[in-house]
């Protein structure tokens, strides 16, 4: 019998604000099912429960989850150090864009640094288990659209909020919003 990987969830949201929202109720929900669907291949982690590599107020385009004091870079560490050891874990997130925003070269370098380094990927949505040899297989035409995506929805989604602070900011006349008008 194969030994079953230790399934280790990441999550992350962009700005506090979120926290009132159903983003970690959501992504919670996602690692569920995906430790349920892949049952015969990982199970839920005690030792790293849900929560454990959370990013609160991390942005995926600038990377913050993965610089200094981030909730991915802390795990990386870990995996780096040993102490979560390559080929017993996987990482679960509930689509790519948690995972990261950031250019998708770069996007895609993170990702390739994961599964080579011995902890599969694997997202909810859309439902895919990522190996090494998937990275240039036919998965990976359906990653790089998916991290492309991640990247561009950011782009437009921070241009938004400029336009949205502009307006506020001249509709106000005092040159600043009270709060952002979404």
């Amino acid at each position: 019998m194969t030994r079953l990987l230790e399934a280790i969830s990441f999550g992350r949201f962009s700005s506090k604000p979120q926290e009132r929202g159903d983003s970690y109720k959501r992504q919670q929900e996602a690692y569920n099912r995906v430790c349920l669907r892949y049952s015969h291949r990982c199970t839920p982690s005690e030792r790293y429960v849900f929560g454990s590599f959370f990013g609160v107020g991390e942005s995926g385009l600038h990377a913050r989850h993965n610089g200094k004091g981030g909730s991915l870079k802390r795990l990386i560490d870990l995996m780096g150090a040993g102490v979560i050891r390559a080929g017993e874990v996987c990482m679960v997130v509930e689509a790519f864009d948690r995972l990261s925003r950031m250019q998708p070269d770069l996007a895609v370098g993170l990702l390739s640094e994961l599964v080579r380094g011995g902890c599969p990927v694997v997202v909810d949505s859309p439902d895919l288990w990522i190996d090494p040899e998937d990275l240039g297989g036919h998965k990976f035409i359906l990653i790089a659209a998916m991290v492309q995506l991640a990247h561009s929805e950011s782009l437009q989604k921070s241009a938004r909020a400029r336009e949205q602070w502009a307006a506020a900011r001249k509709k106000g006349g005092s040159g600043a919003a009270r709060k952002l008008p979404y």
